[in-house]
């Protein structure tokens, strides 16, 4: 099983009503068919879900670090 099957099946055994995920910003691009397969199964699952990518620059730290958000809901 690879990282995000892991992830479904916590989702899908534990019943929660809301999920937060964090990422590396690169799974949009490099790793799209990884994030296929993420949307996919919560979907699946019956979430909908938003996303943003963030840059901690953007909240007052000295570096710039992007990280995709995925914030998902049934």
């Amino acid at each position: 099983q690879d990282f995000f099957e892991v992830v479904l099946h916590a989702i899908e055994q534990s019943q929660v009503d809301y999920v937060v995920l964090e990422n590396v910003a690169t799974l949009l691009s490099s790793g799209a068919e990884k994030f296929k397969q993420l949307k996919h199964g919560l979907t699946r699952l019956g979430f909908d879900m938003d996303m943003h990518v963030l840059n901690a620059r953007e909240f007052g730290l000295p570096q710039s670090r992007k990280r995709l958000y995925i914030i998902a809901n049934r």
